[in-house]
């Protein structure tokens, strides 16, 4: 319960400091204490509601150099207090890191950029952004050596929020699946944690926004192979057979509805 209430002081700061997420909101469920649950009751500042509600950030979108520097100045904070933080402390602070770093996005060239090249163990070049973007070494530090720790998830979840890198070119399964695959580790190792609902709403989203649109799943075309459609339901069912009743009818329903449009002649 304190690491918490530490970690939302720490988004407080940053609100203070003007830093703001891009993208459409992602909003975290409600946690499994009372003090991030009471803090959703209070009206916090646009920063602070963008911090905490842990958006999935446009990559593509204008870069505000201004908070770039903002996020420098916090990284460095949080580096310094985990160089000498005792191991109780330790996955705080890489919850906190790692969410930071997930908002640095640097541009192609300039000082934010060279601080991007000289971490490349955390920042890859995303040739389509044209820009670095954060791949999660902290985050996956937290979970590989704090495992059961009550943050482990949160940390987990961070990943599934990192900002996508490449491009599919149109073709409809690749948005399917690169979507899908943002959150599939996570339900499959977390199926009973409180993000896990919006996990799935993730998931479901990632099938039926890029295959609605097509009249009939099972006829190819030049964007739509429906022969890699199968596997990928497949690897669905697979991974939310595992969650709790109430989301795995939930995903069994819309799996099935997808089957009978795949099967339909």
């Amino acid at each position: 319960m304190r690491d918490r209430a530490r970690i939302l002081a720490a988004a407080l700061a940053i609100a203070v400091a003007g830093i703001t997420a891009c993208g459409p909101a992602d909003h975290v469920p409600q946690r499994r204490d009372s003090v991030v649950a009471n803090a959703d009751a209070v009206a916090p500042t646009t920063a602070t509601q963008s911090f905490e509600s842990d958006t999935l950030v446009d990559g593509y979108a204008e870069i505000d150099s201004t908070r770039l520097d903002s996020l420098r100045v916090e990284m460095a904070r949080l580096e310094q207090e985990l160089e000498r933080a005792p191991a109780q402390e330790q996955p705080r602070l890489l919850l906190e890191l790692g969410r930071v770093k997930r908002l640095y996005i640097a541009p192609a060239d300039g000082a934010h950029a060279d601080y991007a090249r000289r971490r490349a163990d955390e920042y890859i070049y995303d040739e389509i952004g044209g820009r670095f973007v954060y791949r999660g070494k902290h985050l996956r530090d937290l979970i590989e050596r704090f495992p059961s720790h009550p943050l482990a998830d949160d940390a987990a979840w961070q990943l599934t929020l990192l900002p996508p890198a490449g491009e599919c070119e149109g073709f409809v399964i690749c948005y399917v699946e690169s979507r899908w695959r943002m959150v599939r580790d996570f339900l499959g190792a977390y199926p009973a944690s409180p993000y896990a609902p919006r996990a799935l709403d993730r998931a479901i989203a990632a099938f039926d926004d890029n295959l609605r649109p097509l009249a009939d799943l099972s006829r190819s075309s030049e964007f739509y192979d429906a022969r890699d459609l199968p596997p990928l339901l497949a690897e669905f069912d697979s991974v939310t057979t595992g969650l709790p009743k109430p989301l795995r009818e939930r995903a069994a329903a819309y799996s099935s509805g997808l089957r009978r449009r795949l099967t339909r002649r």
